[in-house]
């Protein structure tokens, strides 16, 4: 026990010993990032637009979400009036595509919380699933897609989907709160792992976590966002300015985020 304990004073490890993956071709934290462009063309947005409104022949679509395909095909055609889940089905397709696979867990992630997603449709007649996102093929090769909807164990849930994170680095990895209060739970997760990880372990991660709702008077579990807990996890030192004289707003960004 004694030579041990002296070995131990001694022992100089390696920071990447302590790192799930090494995360080859990652730039460190005190890298200056670098930006190059991410967008499609228009005629590739149309293009998955219009998967993002293709359910299968003979499927039985409620008459509600009829209606909400068609007025998001017209849209998508017209280029106007896109909205959030419209604009996020085809940035998420776009990823795909390229190769990126992309993941979304939470409380009714796959219909979205105020019904606005539904990436994930359900036939009324015999209960059969369809993913839009995951039938991409007739664009080209796709990454695998998958959303979804969890039980009410978010500590467990969002967990696993850091856990994720760690060893996929390569992945887009969502956790969606239904409500803000929803995250009450995960709130281990987020104090001990998420936001301190990268200084207590080196461990860096990717993930993305949504909060829609905000204070709509929904009672006492749904009333508050907790936006407050959601903006600890930017900048761990709010007088860390970065020089104006280089790429202020690069810098500002980087420094931000965790």
């Amino acid at each position: 026990h004694e030579e041990a304990f002296e070995a131990a004073d001694k022992y100089k490890g390696k920071s990447m010993q302590w790192i799930a993956t090494k995360w080859e071709g990652f730039a460190k934290p005190t890298d200056e990032g670098k930006s190059s462009p991410t967008g499609v063309s228009i005629d590739l947005l149309k293009k998955i637009g219009n998967k993002l409104c293709e359910a299968p022949e003979g499927f039985n679509l409620h008459n509600g979400l009829k209606r909400q395909l068609n007025k998001k095909r017209s849209d998508i055609e017209e280029g106007a009036e896109i909205d959030w889940a419209t604009a996020e089905g085809l940035a998420w397709g776009s990823l795909l595509l390229e190769g990126t696979h992309v993941r979304i867990t939470g409380q009714d992630v796959q219909s979205g919380t105020f019904a606005h997603r539904h990436c994930v449709i359900r036939d009324q007649k015999n209960g059969d699933q369809f993913c839009f996102l995951s039938n991409l093929q007739e664009l080209g090769p796709q990454a695998p897609f998958i959303a979804r909807n969890s039980i009410l164990a978010e500590y467990a849930v969002l967990g696993f989907e850091l856990g994720y994170t760690y060893e996929n680095p390569h992945a887009l990895v969502i956790w969606e709160a239904q409500f803000g209060d929803f995250a009450n739970t995960a709130q281990v997760m987020i104090d001990q792992f998420i936001s301190a990880g990268e200084h207590k372990w080196l461990q860096q991660t990717g993930l993305t976590m949504l909060l829609p709702h905000g204070y709509e008077g929904q009672g006492a579990e749904h009333s508050s966002a907790r936006i407050e807990r959601f903006l600890q996890l930017c900048d761990d030192d709010e007088d860390d300015i970065p020089s104006f004289k280089r790429d202020f707003g690069r810098s500002q960004i980087q420094k931000a985020n965790w």
